[in-house]
């Protein structure tokens, strides 16, 4: 009776590391580095964060969300119509294999709009990255001034 406990717990053992290494190796298709969100002073309830998104797997992929317990959250691109500078609304930023997407300043980023508290220099925020094949992801995103 023992040996056959014995055996249950091994092979349980051995499924649930598989699992868990299928879901590591599904969050590290996406590669995020360089992440930062850009500081306001007192007051500003607006920002952006910028970051690079890599696609470290053989089929395409797109960033199709993004959340935080801090701020509502929208993708967004800023675009040059007429003379005229305007941040839209995106649904998505395409990854594609093997590819980096770079979100930053006058181009893709992520807006943290109405922040409930005032972010400082150094502090960190997390976003949840909501990704069409790869699934979600967390970072921890610094506030810096640049």
């Amino acid at each position: 009776m023992k040996v056959f406990k014995k055996i249950i717990l091994v092979t349980a053992l051995i499924l649930a590391n598989a699992n868990l290494a299928q879901v590591f190796a599904k969050s590290r298709t996406i590669e995020v580095t360089d992440a930062w969100i850009r500081y306001k002073p007192a007051g500003i309830r607006m920002t952006g964060a910028f970051m690079n998104i890599r696609n470290k797997s053989n089929q395409d992929d797109s960033l199709i969300s993004a959340s935080s317990k801090i701020a509502a959250v929208e993708i967004h691109q800023t675009k040059m119509n007429n003379g005229i500078m305007s941040m839209d609304r995106v649904d998505e930023i395409a990854v594609s294999k093997g590819k980096t997407a770079q979100l930053k300043p006058g181009s893709y980023h992520i807006m943290l709009i109405g922040i409930k508290k005032d972010l400082k220099l150094g502090d960190k925020v997390d976003l949840t990255l909501k990704f069409k094949k790869s699934g979600s992801m967390k970072v921890s995103v610094p506030v810096i001034k640049k």
